[in-house]
């Protein structure tokens, strides 16, 4: 009994030792935060089905200055599934616009749209919503 217990006690305390917990685990390096200011807004806030939509986003700097060039991608989530967004670049005061094109809904629907800026290293990010009305 003795021997079983203390061949028990080692194989524990070989574990315990194995595991140390104070052994620091690595960390992720952290996603940098976005660089780019980013203001993303749609015409309607509620549209009917048969309406027209468009979203419109402006970039700038951190310092407020207008970004011409940059590039704007949005993901779409819409009742049918997510769609790609591709804008035009951004212009002189730092603004792009596209129209949307709305699904056919039964009931009201809130749709989402994200859009991604990214310019000579820099990027930003933004999020809208909006209602559809059969």
């Amino acid at each position: 009994m003795f021997s079983r217990l203390y061949r028990l006690l080692l194989v524990v305390g070989l574990l315990a030792s194995a595991c140390d917990p104070y052994e620091s685990t690595p960390s992720p390096t952290p996603t940098a935060p976005p660089t780019l200011n980013t203001s993303l807004w749609v015409d309607f806030p509620v549209v009917p089905a048969n309406h027209s939509q468009a979203a419109n986003v402006v970039v700038s700097d951190t310092s407020g200055q207008p970004i011409a060039g940059a590039n704007v991608r949005g993901i779409y989530h819409t009742p049918n599934g997510d769609q790609v967004v591709v804008f035009p670049n951004t212009d002189a005061s730092g603004l792009t616009r596209v129209p949307l094109p709305l699904p056919t809904v039964s009931t009201s629907q809130t749709i989402t749209l994200t859009v991604y800026v990214s310019e000579g290293g820099e990027w930003g990010q933004s999020v809208t919503s909006f209602e559809i009305l059969p």
